[in-house]
């Protein structure tokens, strides 16, 4: 699959058009030492320690990584994550590249409306530096751009950033990679140029006999763009006017302002 008249691609084509062979060959360039130390950089394999009950995923020594696992795991299939640890991880690219301390709960108050308690966003580890941060960013636009794997993820009068995520499941009878069950991602942030929402969708699709999509594209992408559509006004982002020259959002206090009062996107 993913088959390209081309002999030699961009980064921003392997990840506009979800390459499977493009991610082994970035994977394969940098090492499985340095590949698998930022897989754990970003949280995947260890819990968050949110006060729920989570998994930690499984993710293997790379060491003991064979060049099959090495070119699964580049495009997503030889490890298993969370909805939570994929959320934090697109949350670090959105944030300059510092990971957060995931925060279920703002503040605790009491009958009288008082503060009884309350909980301040926490940097865990800088993973990325900001300008690879952006760079990654704009590679991620490339997705929802005409020609991508995520064209249907678009919001009117934003840009988003994402990815798409198309992969087999192990059917429980045979303990094989199924040829009807699948599961169908969206991860993605908006808007793009300064991001207020990391937004996570994953369905799990049982194909019928008529052979129904089940592409993350087709399936999740849609649901994504409903969900930002319909969030960003209650964060307090608005399409910008065409008066605007400078950036700022109508109506609200700009992303940055946020940040700059609150010193997190994840307030």
């Amino acid at each position: 699959s993913h088959a390209t008249p081309h002999r030699f691609v961009s980064v921003r084509h392997i990840i506009k058009h979800s390459s499977n062979i493009g991610s082994y060959k970035l994977a394969r360039t940098m090492g499985r030492e340095s590949f698998g130390e930022y897989i754990s950089a970003f949280g995947f394999g260890t819990r968050s320690d949110v006060p729920i009950p989570e998994g930690r995923g499984r993710v293997r020594d790379p060491i003991k990584w064979p060049e099959v696992t090495l070119a699964n795991v580049a495009f997503g299939q030889g490890l298993t994550v969370t909805n939570l640890q994929m959320n934090m991880a697109l949350g670090a690219v959105a944030n300059g590249g510092e990971l957060m301390k995931p925060l279920l709960v703002k503040r605790i108050i009491d009958r009288n409306g008082d503060t009884v308690q309350s909980f301040a966003p926490e940097v865990r580890r800088r993973v990325l530096s900001p300008k690879v941060a952006r760079q990654t960013v704009g590679l991620m636009e490339a997705v929802v751009e005409q020609g991508g794997t995520g064209t249907r993820a678009g919001v009117p009068y934003f840009k988003v950033a994402g990815k798409t995520g198309t992969a087999h499941k192990v059917d429980p009878k045979t303990h094989r990679y199924s040829k009807r069950l699948y599961t169908a991602s969206f991860v993605g942030l908006v808007p793009a140029e300064e991001p207020a929402l990391v937004i996570t969708v994953v369905v799990n699709v049982e194909r019928d006999w008529r052979g129904q999509s089940y592409a993350g594209g087709d399936v999740a992408a849609p649901i994504f763009a409903r969900i930002a559509q319909q969030s960003l006004p209650l964060v307090g982002v608005f399409p910008r006017t065409k008066s605007d020259n400078k950036g700022s959002m109508a109506s609200a206090p700009t992303v940055r302002e946020k940040v700059a009062s609150t010193g997190s996107l994840e307030d």
